[in-house]
């Protein structure tokens, strides 16, 4: 599953969050979370966790994880 990168962290950035402070507080190492980033291979627990930490809305969410069927919802 590709995610949209640039929404993430543009949404990271917009509340004065860096990877880190995101990635510390789902509980990943520097190296899974790099990973998961290129990947997207997140778990919903970390979707959610993200969700609440950063903050993001809920279709901020399905843009960023699950862009590409998202748009076919809207």
């Amino acid at each position: 599953m590709s995610i949209n990168i640039h929404l993430l962290r543009s949404c990271m950035t917009y509340n004065s969050l860096t990877e880190e402070d995101v990635r510390k507080a789902i509980g990943m190492d520097k190296a899974t979370f790099s990973t998961r980033m290129k990947d997207g291979d997140f778990t919903i627990s970390q979707i959610h966790k993200m969700m609440r930490y950063i903050p993001l809305a809920l279709e901020d969410v399905c843009s960023i994880f699950f862009s590409d069927d998202w748009g076919e919802y809207k």
